[in-house]
């Protein structure tokens, strides 16, 4: 019994991950044409994907150093993956 509900667990795991790599992915997308729509590559003479991957690079590395500094703390929660350890 107990290796069906670790493969249930793991289906579960992998779905979520599936998830939130497409809801990331459709973010970045919607990123990228927000940008475009407001002109906001010209002043930087930038492409908006390479603006929008920059972007997604911030969100990725504040959502690191958040949960870095909250093991340093002492909590258990992280911040963005929305699971407790």
């Amino acid at each position: 019994m107990k290796n069906i509900n670790d493969k249930a667990v793991l289906t579960e795991v992998s779905m979520s991950r599936n998830l939130r790599a497409k809801s990331r992915k459709e973010f970045r997308k919607e990123l990228e044409h927000l940008i475009n729509r407001y002109g906001q590559e010209n002043w930087s003479d930038t492409p908006d994907f390479l603006l929008a991957d920059y972007l997604m690079k911030c969100l990725e590395a504040f959502e690191f150093t958040s949960n870095n500094r909250k093991k340093w703390f002492g909590c258990t929660k992280t911040i963005g993956r929305g699971h407790a350890k």
